[in-house]
């Protein structure tokens, strides 16, 4: 970097991007995208497991899908608009402070004590604020999914009791058959799985967002 950098940005920033920012592209990299590759297979191995089992109870899983996604894009572009908020926040936060401390003596000459802790308070406000969101939006996702999916769970259940009561056609990938409770009770174990792995999934946009930020930032 030319020296003019240094003069122009304050030490505490830089080292922000030495330490977090960096530490979230780490991040991104070693977990979040190999997780993201992980329940993508996953998601379509357990989608074409469902379209062998039953096409007419695939049709309900892809409403709550649909749901689920609608969740997911509101709740965690949310989170992810407050995470590069707090990354810059963070950076903020620590160029005063090392600044703060580097210039102690310059403070306490001028009488600049109160002023500098009034910065300060205005500063770690913003940072929290910011944290407080990312984190809110981020925590409340998890459990809405869960309930979802527990929701899509019970609805599979009685649609496929239904099924099975009145003796529908079922059709699948390898012909048309009867409904059976075998397959019933498979498919519900396939939708639980899927929706614990569309939850996974989700929980992991937030971070990404955030070693994005820290990738602009670097």
């Amino acid at each position: 970097l030319p020296i003019p950098y240094f003069d122009t940005h304050p030490h505490g920033d830089i080292m922000s991007t030495y330490t977090n920012d960096t530490d979230a592209i780490r991040q991104l990299i070693g977990q979040s995208i190999p997780t993201l590759i992980q329940s993508g297979l996953t998601f379509i191995a357990i989608f074409l497991m469902m379209l062998y089992y039953s096409i007419w109870l695939t049709i309900a899983v892809c409403a709550f899908i649909f749901i689920m996604l609608m969740m997911t894009k509101k709740l965690a572009g949310a989170s992810a608009f407050h995470m590069v908020d707090q990354q810059k926040s963070l950076a903020e936060e620590e160029g005063y402070i090392e600044e703060s401390i580097e210039g102690q003596r310059v403070i306490k000459v001028f009488c600049h004590e109160e002023e500098s802790k009034k910065r300060f308070l205005e500063i770690n406000e913003e940072l929290f604020h910011n944290s407080e969101k990312a984190n809110q939006y981020g925590n409340i996702l998890m459990p809405i999914l869960a309930n979802i999916g527990n929701l899509m769970y019970v609805i599979l259940a009685v649609i496929g009791g239904l099924l099975v009561y009145f003796g529908a056609t079922n059709v699948c990938l390898t012909g048309v058959s009867p409904v059976t409770i075998g397959v019933i009770v498979s498919f519900l174990g396939m939708s639980r799985q899927l929706s614990q792995t569309i939850g996974q999934a989700s929980m992991q946009t937030s971070l990404i967002a955030m070693g994005i930020a820290g990738a602009t930032r670097v």
